[in-house]
């Protein structure tokens, strides 16, 4: 006979769920570890993290127009500048050129004025001369009178009588020869005086110019305090230099906001990330209060950054 095998099957029970292992199969909410004052405190410091990143965004756009307004302003100015230090360049050319001219001028007014004064010197002595030869003519015209006689005597007296004339003549031509060259001296010497007038005030200016020239080349390379002038290329000059300290300080801010925004976008990344962490890592309070004065004091040294 076959041999008969019988299996003998042994029913396993059902464990109650309740007596399960509960180190498999138990599942926690995550509301077992954090509870609902944390969830709230953490919403409202991502909210006031939010908030603080849209402020900084914003005024480091009105620094970046600010700065953009500066730059134009200043660019403005430096070409203001140039134009009147070009112009004062030109000034101070033609000024020099005026001065040499001038003074050429003056050198040969000079030298006419030392002809006309020998030649006004020699007329005046030929004057005398003449007038001295034709009192001895006069005299020797009565002497001849009183000394010859008859038709010899008439002679002498017609022959003496036209020496007379012709002296006087020649003396009354002399005279208004010297006359002519004295009102000549006298409208050069006028010219001339005029011409040295001129030429002080041109020499004045060229002084001027040169000086107004040199205070905006110092003060270009030097660093000065702001103060009150009324040489208008000083006003400019001081006013692009503040126009740059403007920029320095402004270009300092934005550094700062930067820095400042990028702890702000590194403290919201890190509650995100602390936000998806949560779900496998308990969270604390200890954990919650380190985050949070962080961010607090970067927020109470923002306004220091930012100004």
């Amino acid at each position: 006979e076959k041999e008969k095998i019988h299996f003998e099957h042994t029913p396993v029970k059902d464990t109650p769920i309740c007596d399960r292992d509960p180190r498999v199969f138990h599942h926690s909410p995550i509301e077992d570890f954090i509870s609902c004052g944390e969830v709230d405190r953490l919403t409202r410091e991502l909210q006031q993290t939010r908030d603080e990143l849209h402020h900084a965004e914003t005024r480091q756009a009105s620094l970046e127009a600010l700065k953009s307004h500066l730059q134009l302003q200043l660019r403005q100015r430096s070409a203001q500048c140039d134009r009147i230090v070009a112009q004062m360049r030109n000034s101070e050319s033609k000024t020099r050129q005026t001065v040499v001219k001038l003074t050429q001028q003056l050198a040969d007014a000079d030298i006419r004025i030392q002809e006309l004064t020998k030649q006004r010197d020699l007329l005046k002595h030929a004057a005398k001369g003449q007038k001295k030869r034709a009192i001895k003519a006069e005299e020797e015209i009565a002497r001849l009178r009183g000394s010859n006689g008859g038709n010899a005597e008439k002679r002498n007296e017609d022959d003496a009588a036209k020496a007379i004339a012709y002296l006087e003549e020649h003396n009354k031509q002399l005279r208004e020869l010297a006359d002519s060259y004295e009102e000549r001296l006298a409208i050069t010497e006028k010219e001339v005086g005029k011409l040295r007038e001129r030429l002080s005030q041109t020499g004045e200016a060229g002084l001027t110019t040169h000086d107004g020239n040199e205070r905006i080349s110092l003060k270009s390379s030097q660093s000065v305090s702001p103060g009150p002038s009324p040489d208008k290329a000083t006003e400019m000059e001081l006013t692009i230099r503040d126009l740059q300290e403007k920029l320095a300080q402004s270009d300092a801010s934005n550094k700062n906001l930067q820095a400042y925004l990028a702890f702000l976008k590194h403290s919201y990344s890190s509650i995100f990330d602390e936000g998806d962490e949560k779900k496998d890592v308990p969270v604390t309070s200890a954990v919650v209060t380190m985050a949070t004065p962080e961010i607090r004091r970067s927020n109470d040294a923002s306004p220091g950054l930012i100004e």
